[in-house]
Order: C-alpha cells, then sequence, then structure tokens
C-alpha cells in the first residue's frame, strides 16, 4: 500500500470514530424525541424497590421506582419528597426510565418511610404523571397505622393541587407557629378534586395546614401561596381519623407597622398601618405608643386612646395635652406576627400643629333613593371617618308603619343604616337623620344636605308584591353539627345584597325575595358578624366552615317554593360542584 492509500485510509477510520463517538454522546444524553404524534400518555410507575409496604427493609437501601416512560431530570429534582426526612439527606439520579433515591446515611430503624411523586414529575415530552403517588416502606417488621384524609375546599381562580402537610407535635406542647415553617414530617398532595389521603403514618399529635406550593420545596411560602386550614389546628392521628375539611385561610408573617403619622389638631393624629387589624391579637394598647418632643424644655404629650377605624388600616391617637409647634417623633413597638421573634422599636418624625380642626366632614356618597330591597342597607361615605351618636333612626312611610334603623356606633369612612325588620313590599319610605348627630373624630358635626336645613334624607321604594316570591324553604338529608349554621340566598343581580336564614334544625326559610334565579349557600357564622369569614394562620383564627349548592334556584314571582333539597354529607363534593377537573388532550368532556 502506498503512503497516499495509508493516510487514506487513515482519514476514513478517524472520521468514523468521530462519527461512532458523535453517537454514543447523543445517546447519552437524555433529549426530547422529535418527530411522530404527539405523547399524550402519562408515564405510570412499573416496579419499585423496595415494594410498595414491604417491610424490613434494609435501611441501606437505595430507593428504585421505574416509570413507563423516560423521566425527565429536571421535574424529578422538584417533584420527589421523602418524608420523614431521612438523616443527612438523599441524593435523586435519573437512569432513563428509573428513578434512583441514595439516602446520605442509613435510614432509621423501625420506620416507615413514604417517598412523594407529585404531580409535576414529567416524562421527555413534558407529560406529568397526572396522579400524585406515593412509595410506602418500612424498615421494621410492620408499617405505621395512623391514617389521616380529607379534602381541601379549593379556591375560585387558576386551577391547583395543593400538598396536605403534617407537623408532629408532643400532647403537652402548645400551639408553636414557627413549627409551621419547618420541613413537614408528612405530606401528600391532593388529586384534582383537593382530597387527600396520608396512610401509614406515625400515631400522635400533629398541626396541620395545606398550601399550594408552587415552587416545589415542601415549604410553606407565606404570603406568596395559598393556604388552607382545618377549623381545628391540631389532630390526633389515630387508627382511623374522620374526614378533615380544609378552608382557604389568609397567611401573612409581615410585621404590623405604621405606614404614616400626621396630626389632624393639636390633640388628635391620624395614622396609617401596612393592613388592617385581623383578630383581637393585632389590637393596639395606647401603652405601645410614645409621642416624644425634640426639644427637651417641651413637655411631651401622653397617648390616651388608640382609635380604630372600621374596615380600614386607619387610626387615630387621642393625646392628653396639645401639641405644640415643634418637631415630634412618634414610637411605637413594632410587634412581630410570629412568636419566638423578638418585637422592634420603629420611629416617624413629625412636625406639631397648635390649631384646632374645625373642618365639618361632607357626605361624599349616598344610596340611590329605589333599592327595591325589603331590608336594604343604606351606606353614606363621608370625607373622613364619622359615627352617629343618635339615640334612635326611623323609616317612616306615608301609612305610618315605622321601622327602627341598626347602625354600628364605631367610627368608620362608611356609615350604614339597615332596617331592624322588613320593610312592606310596594311602599315608600322616608329616613331622616340629623346632621349633628354625625360626628368626626374632632366632634365636628356633618354639613347638612342642601334640600333638608339640619338634615340628612333618604328615601327607599321597596318592590310591588308581584314582582316578590313569597317564599323558599328546604332542609338538608344529613345535617352536620355547625352550631352557628346560617343560610344564604345570593339573586343573581348586579349589586344584590344577601338573604339571610337561621338554620332550623337543618331547615331554612327565606320570605320576600325578589324574583330570579340566585345562588343558595350556608355558613358557620361563629363570630356572628353574619358573614361567611375565612380563617388567619398568624395568629390563629379558625375558618368559618361552609358549602354551596351545585345548581342555582328560581325565585319565581306570588310562589312559596318548598321541599329544596341541600345536600351536606359529604362536604368535599363542593369541589366538584364548583370546577370541573383538568382534562388531558386525550380525554373527552
Amino acid at each position: 500500500m502506498t503512503q497516499a492509500e495509508h493516510q487514506t485510509a487513515y482519514r476514513l477510520a478517524c472520521a468514523a470514530l468521530a462519527v461512532t463517538v458523535t453517537l454514543v454522546c447523543r445517546c447519552a444524553h437524555q433529549v426530547s424525541p422529535s418527530g411522530g404524534p404527539a405523547d399524550e400518555t402519562p408515564p405510570r410507575m412499573i416496579v419499585s424497590y423496595p415494594a410498595q409496604g414491604m417491610v424490613n427493609t434494609p435501611r441501606q437501601a437505595v430507593v428504585s421506582v421505574t416509570f413507563s416512560e423516560w423521566v425527565s431530570p429536571q421535574s424529578a429534582e422538584k417533584c420527589v419528597s421523602f418524608f420523614p426526612p431521612p438523616p443527612g439527606g438523599f441524593k435523586i439520579r435519573v437512569r432513563g426510565k428509573r428513578v434512583d433515591l441514595s439516602p446520605a446515611k442509613p435510614l432509621a430503624d423501625s420506620t416507615t418511610y413514604h417517598v412523594e411523586f407529585s404531580t409535576g414529575l414529567k416524562d421527555l415530552h413534558s407529560q406529568p404523571i397526572g396522579t400524585p403517588f406515593q412509595l410506602i416502606f418500612s424498615t421494621g417488621p410492620c408499617l405505621d397505622s395512623g391514617s389521616v384524609s380529607g379534602c381541601m375546599v379549593l379556591r375560585d381562580g387558576p386551577f391547583s393541587q395543593p400538598k396536605a402537610a403534617l407537623f408532629a407535635v408532643t400532647d403537652s406542647q402548645p400551639p408553636l407557629d414557627t413549627a409551621l415553617f419547618r420541613m413537614p414530617d408528612y405530606i401528600a398532595q391532593t388529586d384534582s378534586f383537593g382530597a387527600f389521603t396520608l396512610p401509614n403514618i406515625r400515631k400522635g399529635s400533629y398541626e396541620i395546614i395545606g398550601f399550594a406550593d408552587a415552587n416545589n420545596d415542601n415549604r410553606l411560602q407565606a404570603g406568596r401561596e395559598d393556604v388552607y386550614a382545618a377549623v381545628t389546628r391540631r389532630i390526633r392521628v389515630t387508627d382511623r381519623v374522620d374526614s378533615i375539611v380544609m378552608f382557604a385561610v389568609s397567611c401573612d408573617t409581615t410585621a404590623r407597622r405604621v405606614l404614616r403619622i400626621r396630626p389632624v389638631s393639636a390633640t388628635l393624629l391620624a395614622g396609617e398601618w401596612n393592613r388592617r387589624a385581623a383578630s383581637s391579637a393585632d389590637s393596639v394598647q395606647p401603652s405601645t405608643m410614645r409621642v416624644v418632643s425634640l426639644d427637651s424644655t417641651v413637655t411631651s404629650p401622653a397617648v390616651v386612646r388608640h382609635i380604630a377605624i372600621a374596615a380600614s388600616p386607619r387610626f387615630a391617637l387621642e393625646l392628653d395635652r396639645p401639641l405644640e409647634l415643634n418637631a415630634y417623633l412618634f414610637i411605637y413597638e413594632k410587634s412581630p406576627r410570629v412568636p419566638d421573634t423578638a418585637s422592634l422599636l420603629d420611629t416617624i418624625r413629625f412636625n406639631g400643629i397648635v390649631t384646632a380642626d374645625t373642618v365639618r366632614p361632607r357626605l361624599v356618597r349616598r344610596p340611590k333613593n329605589s333599592t327595591g330591597d325589603l331590608q336594604p342597607a343604606l351606606d353614606l361615605t363621608y370625607s373622613e371617618p364619622v359615627r352617629c351618636t343618635a339615640g334612635r333612626v326611623l323609616f317612616a312611610d306615608t301609612l305610618g308603619d315605622s321601622v327602627a334603623a341598626a347602625f354600628d356606633t364605631a367610627f368608620a369612612d362608611t356609615f350604614v343604616l339597615r332596617p331592624v325588620r322588613r320593610l312592606r313590599p310596594g311602599s315608600r319610605y322616608r329616613l331622616m337623620l340629623s346632621a349633628d348627630s354625625v360626628v368626626d373624630m374632632a366632634g365636628n358635626a356633618v354639613a347638612a344636605d342642601s334640600a333638608d336645613s339640619g338634615r340628612i334624607g333618604l328615601t327607599v321604594e321597596t318592590l310591588h308584591p308581584d314582582s316578590l316570591c313569597l317564599s323558599i324553604s328546604g332542609s338538608t338529608p344529613c345535617p352536620n353539627a355547625a352550631p352557628g349554621r346560617t343560610w344564604r340566598f345570593v339573586p343573581h343581580t348586579a349589586g344584590a345584597a344577601p338573604y339571610l336564614s337561621p338554620d332550623r334544625g337543618g331547615a331554612f326559610r327565606f320570605d320576600s325575595l325578589p324574583a330570579g334565579r340566585g345562588s343558595l349557600s350556608w355558613f358557620d357564622d361563629r363570630n356572628g358578624n353574619l358573614l361567611p369569614d375565612g380563617g388567619e394562620l398568624l395568629p390563629w383564627i379558625a375558618p368559618e366552615p361552609f358549602g354551596a349548592a351545585a345548581d342555582t334556584v328560581e325565585a319565581r314571582a306570588r310562589w312559596d317554593i318548598e321541599g329544596v333539597m341541600f345536600p351536606l354529607c359529604d362536604p368535599c363534593s363542593i369541589n366538584r360542584s364548583r370546577r370541573p377537573a383538568p382534562r388531558g388532550k386525550n380525554q373527552r368532556p
């Protein structure tokens, strides 16, 4: 063979070797194949080690789960969890269709472990598994026998599948808010209808919460993720636990602080918090606030009263002595919402004034003269917070029917008047309110209407009897325990106020409703404010349970609608009635 032939053969061999190496490298990387029909089949678990429910598993075992399709390594890193967390953590390695979990240290002896694969686990075509999967095994001779199940009443809006988390506590341990931000001892994702099950867990006491784990870190991100809680914050796990229903609650860990402070008069300061008070735990004591003069020759006034503004983050402070034309510091205790965290002092500088507040508040918005409702809520909005000092206010019609008006005497921007009983259909009522009986925080009376010198006049016209449904009544076949249950009918008319009915042993009755369709629901009014309130995680306020009918109810004019049945037997069915389960591309409607 000539030298030229040797060089040609050498170049061909090198090219062949390069092609082979390239093919091997390409095969060694998991990439999404191109071409062919779209993959719409979700991956499913084929085999695992340890097997589901296996006991006496070696403590040095590597957990291995094989799926029907190649698994995306990126999704596995975020969507595979190990509970209780093994000592030293664990590593995840994806090898084609197999996912291996290698604990850094031997597993604990005689412990039941849960390996959770959440719905975010995907194959190489980005097809998720759809239904969360749990692999349960034990390093001891038996599995733990405790069990927890229930559901979360999902929020309206974008679809999500929250996680139920359990935090182990001792029986004598008081509720610890800080415990809710550590890694849970057990966790499980809900199915598409918000239901969850945690089988084979250790018996004992637990704090339970739910949250939409947006970043898949198995930790609650307060203020950024939807949170759910049961009526009872702590549960006792035994062999059998009744279904736990969890409702949406709010969770905000930011400290309550003052955004701004300014003098309204020589003895009155107006301020604003960064958020509205959520409970009595957020109440403010004057002793936590001070006003300090920057001039040592000027006596500093003391705060004698904190005035909260209803339904508002604003407040006012009454001082024991007048301010002077001087610079002051407002010093207050900025308390954290999470216990076991130190409080801080914060300061705001302002300049004092010596003038008195003589500006009369103005009525800036009043209700329409005709509302149609037989028991209307008439709201009057003022230019600044006011309260009513009148002893009695009446609705009076031309036939002499007088109905007393109920109202709140606290300071508020909006002053609401409601008749204590229903007004007569087809009537015209006049309400006259003395302007001097509505005053601001400085004692200034409201400026009167130009049409009614010295008075504020409102006119209410009620619906004609031919436009009213006489009544809607019904019951539930299986009333559950809800001592404050209140029934609620909301007409499908823009701006319509809800109608309420007290519970009568699982039965309800609404009288004199406007004709038309509406929604029927109930809530357990535990705080007695006649509103369906959500709960608060920090500080803890239990949510008020509620339920809603799947179908609308028609209130027919001049009819008595009887025998309406409201199913309460399965509280978790509310999710199925409020939203459909999401469908994959290969599922038929």
